[in-house]
């Protein structure tokens, strides 16, 4: 089998990786990653659906993955990014900032740990887990202690505009909830 270390330098990203061994003929095999916290600027030109935005701030990922690497789905995989300071701009204007905090992920479950963000006028914490079987299902804890809805809900809007037609959302409950606030205060209609 296939056995050994790589190192790739790609700008300011340091990716050390170890091939614990891959059999050549079946696949199977184990194999790890670790990055360095390594600065995004810039990086929307290497990621497709990033493409309309400006990205910046800091990211650190480490992953793991054993079982048939050619076919990751069969394979068990488990991964954390932990993300400092990062801040997406859309081409429409809303813009994601501070966004802090961690995401592990594996076959299994995924954990959102200490996510912190803001978005238009509101400021979010959010803790959580998913869990794949027997189906999918989410546990989440959002704390806002800062919260402009209407203005959260137009930010999100222009925000998923900015990502390619295969991207689809939703926002016909998004639109009745605006319409919904906006009745309630109607000094925040026309804004």
């Amino acid at each position: 089998g296939l056995r050994g270390d790589v190192s790739i330098e790609f700008g300011e990203m340091n990716l050390k990786g170890s091939i614990v061994g891959i059999d050549l003929v079946t696949g199977e095999g184990e194999a790890t990653i670790l990055t360095n916290k390594f600065p995004v600027d810039g990086w929307e030109r290497y990621v497709t659906p990033l493409e309309q935005f400006e990205i910046s701030g800091a990211v650190k990922v480490f992953a793991n993955a054993k079982g048939t690497l050619g076919q990751l789905d069969r394979a068990q995989v488990m991964a954390n990014i932990t993300f400092e300071n990062l801040q997406a701009q859309a081409s429409s204007g809303a813009t994601l900032r501070r966004l802090n905090g961690s995401i592990d992920f594996s076959s299994l479950e995924s954990e959102l740990k200490n996510i912190q963000f803001e978005l238009g006028n509101s400021v979010f914490s959010v803790d959580g887990k998913m869990f794949a079987r027997p189906t999918v299902r989410w546990l989440a804890r959002v704390n806002a202690p800062r919260v402009d809805l209407r203005a959260c809900v137009l930010e999100l809007q222009k925000l998923s505009e900015a990502f390619p037609p295969n991207f689809e959302f939703d926002w016909k409950n998004a639109q009745a909830l605006e319409k919904f606030i906006c009745k309630k205060n109607p000094t925040e209609e026309g804004k």
